[in-house]
């Protein structure tokens, strides 16, 4: 039986990467500290949310991003707008979405 840990870095970057932004904060929340400790060390690396926000723009619109180009953004913008996109899609989601709450925005980058 292959242990998670026993896995190499690159490999596990690729099989988080396949994984829905929702699947991800999934998984840091639901399961180990060995998950946790590596998706913490993951989640500093810029490429990991570039990688999971193109992944995420394949079959949903990014929220209210005006840059054509979101790779120039700084790690902890990307991040955000990661968290943001799947608030958006919980929220959204539902056959008759509601607004629970006031609309929150966010700046991102030097604009």
């Amino acid at each position: 039986m292959l242990l998670f840990d026993a896995l190499p870095p690159d490999i596990l970057f690729q099989i988080v990467a396949l994984l829905s932004l929702g699947d991800i904060v999934s998984l840091s929340t639901g399961m180990s500290q060995l998950v946790n400790k590596f998706l913490s060390h993951l989640s500093q690396e810029r490429s990991f949310w570039l990688t999971c926000l193109r992944m995420t723009q394949l079959y949903q619109p990014l929220p209210c991003l005006n840059l054509e180009n979101f790779s120039i953004l700084p790690t902890e913008d990307l991040e955000r707008l990661a968290f943001h996109s799947i608030r958006l899609a919980r929220d959204w989601g539902p056959p008759f979405p509601q607004v629970v709450g006031p609309i929150k925005s966010f700046r991102a980058g030097a604009q």
